[in-house]
């Protein structure tokens, strides 16, 4: 691997657990409307 094909990964990661959290977030608001 690269230095510039880790670096996408670790950004690529970083992506993906904010809308993970996100997602957690959204669903939180929605149960407390229900």
């Amino acid at each position: 691997m690269t230095l510039a094909g880790i670096s996408m990964q670790l950004v690529s990661e970083k992506r993906e657990a904010r809308s993970e959290k996100r997602e957690a977030r959204s669903e939180k608001r929605e149960a407390r409307k229900g």
